[in-house]
């Protein structure tokens, strides 16, 4: 997902995308957890 390769660059744009994504309970955010859960701390 392009967006979420965005995020993980440093870009502030697509962070705040991600996030509204989140927030907003969206069909996508299974997938976006899945490419963030292997950088997450």
């Amino acid at each position: 997902m392009e967006l979420v390769e965005q995020m993980l660059k440093g870009e502030i744009v697509p962070l705040s995308r991600v996030i509204s994504l989140v927030e907003n309970e969206s069909k996508e955010v299974p997938e976006i957890m899945k490419l963030i859960a292997p950088r997450a701390g």
